[in-house]
């Protein structure tokens, strides 16, 4: 029986994540815990190492191959883990060279050919790997190379490389199998801080590919066709992940979900109806701010719905139709306050800093977040990181300050870190703006009193560490002065 073993990487939480580095938690790797359940259904044994979660260094992950050598590594690599990929795949190269390798993930399908003709992988899958991913293993396993003819792959083949079409998305979703999560230390898991309400914590898929074209968006899937889950099977796997492995909150997973008002209705009166009672699990959601509706928060709110995730990005108009979002501030005060009403927390996500915008603009932005019933806002640093429309521009203009990967953070504590600045800013203090943003949003009494009384899904650790945070950030600036 073939073996294949799954790595999810981990990163450089420190350097990537600064100051922030103790707030950070694993979540639920779904990607490569949903290929292993397709590989289970071949007959095959699979395995997966989870470094994030279990904070393996390369070497401890490495060390974990060794005690049943598998016939294939799979590993999923984003920007931030880069650096952390390839020195385990150098290390796997020089312990086992004939294992295959296989990568998958933004990343790795941005530089592709780079894997490839360094010879750290055998092959990158593109797309979902659902369907490319059985093919390969099985050509692999027969002794066979992979051709032409299959799509949705990068390889070399007579020395030469090969990137072949995209294969076609997968139409019918409710085919795929549950993920295999009883191969991950799932008690592990929860969510980002402003995410997490409860653990263990798990992730779910409503939907795949994204119809919106946001210019700093480098998700797979953005501009691609849009494809769901039915109702139903996102209701089965709510039920298992309660019944069979304990789950206390489940998010999804998806870039936006639901879609419409309807999608998520129809979602909400199933889920109420096989699971009726609404305290055995919270689920958490991120969604547009022209999705949600009164309607449609207060359907949310009755099927256990505690937090809604929001890009909004931009308190200015003009600054948001120049990344493409889509969208106006209006809606965004409508579907915050939609939430409010329905008793449903929201968490805001917004970006300084941002290509064209003015101080003046970035000024309105977090004054507009103050403004809004919001219970938690993040503001991140805007961050070109490859497969988004913002790096490849810059990129091909010779832009970017540096190609280091662990630095694409947009939580970076160093100026030499950011990978490209807005010209209308200093990199320090673009930084600091960033640290004064979030002490202007948290250090208000009505907004601490919620959290400490009202809220409460916000460990106390994080709030403890999350306010010593803010206040260092005020001491160092008084020392400054």
């Amino acid at each position: 029986m073939a073996k294949i073993t799954f790595i999810s990487p981990s990163m450089n939480f420190r350097r990537s994540m600064g100051v922030y580095a103790p707030l950070m938690e694993a979540a639920p790797p779904i990607g490569i815990a949903r290929l292993a359940a397709v590989c289970e259904q071949l007959g095959m044994k699979a395995e997966i190492i989870d470094s994030y979660s279990e904070r393996l260094s390369s070497e401890r992950t490495v060390e974990r191959l060794e005690s049943a050598w598998p016939d294939f590594v799979g590993v999923s690599c984003l920007t931030p883990s880069a650096v952390f990929v390839e020195d385990v795949l150098r290390k796997i190269r020089a312990a086992h060279p004939k294992t295959r390798i296989v990568l998958g993930n933004v990343h790795a399908e941005v530089f592709a050919r780079d894997y490839i003709e360094s010879g750290l992988a055998d092959a990158v899958v593109h797309g979902e790997g659902e369907s490319t991913l059985p093919a390969l293993l099985s050509a692999w396993s027969d002794s066979r190379q992979p051709d032409s003819d299959m799509p949705g792959i990068s390889f070399m083949k007579d020395g030469k490389f090969f990137s072949t079409p995209p294969a076609a998305p997968i139409s019918d979703l409710d085919k795929l199998p549950i993920p295999s999560w009883h191969l991950t230390p799932y008690s592990l898991y929860g969510l980002l801080p402003f995410v997490t309400m409860a653990k263990p914590a798990f992730t779910v898929e409503g939907s795949r590919g994204c119809p919106h074209h946001c210019y700093f968006c480098s998700l797979l899937g953005t501009g691609k066709p849009y494809r769901k889950f039915s109702a139903a099977r996102i209701v089965d796997e709510f039920e298992i992940l309660i019944n069979e492995y304990g789950a206390k909150q489940i998010a999804f997973a998806d870039a936006m979900f639901p879609l419409t008002e309807n999608q998520g209705i129809e979602f909400c009166e199933l889920l109420m109806a096989r699971i009726p009672d609404n305290k055995k699990v919270l689920w958490t959601t991120e969604t547009r701010t022209d999705v949600i509706t009164d309607k449609l928060a207060v359907a949310m709110k009755s099927a256990g719905c505690g937090r809604v995730l929001m890009g909004i990005e931009s308190g200015a108009d003009d600054t948001l139709m120049n990344i493409n979002k889509g969208l106006k501030t209006d809606k965004t005060r409508a579907a915050v306050e939609s939430c409010r009403k329905a008793g449903i927390q929201s968490c805001g996500f917004f970006i300084l800093g941002l290509p064209g915008e003015t101080k003046v603009n970035a000024e309105k932005t977090v004054r507009f977040a103050r403004a809004l019933p919001l219970d938690i806002a993040k503001f991140n640093i805007a961050i070109p990181y490859p497969g988004s429309r913002f790096y490849n521009d810059l990129d091909a203009a010779g832009l970017l300050r540096h190609k280091r990967w662990e630095d694409y953070t947009c939580y970076a504590s160093k100026p030499e870190q950011l990978p490209w600045v807005n010209p209308e800013w200093d990199p320090r203090e673009l930084i600091d703006f960033q640290n004064k943003a979030l002490r202007r949003f948290y250090f208000r009494a009505g907004l601490i009193f919620r959290h400490l009384f009202i809220i409460r899904s916000v460990k106390p650790w994080f709030l403890i560490v999350g306010g010593w945070i803010l206040l260092a950030g005020v001491f160092k600036e008084m020392r400054k002065a």
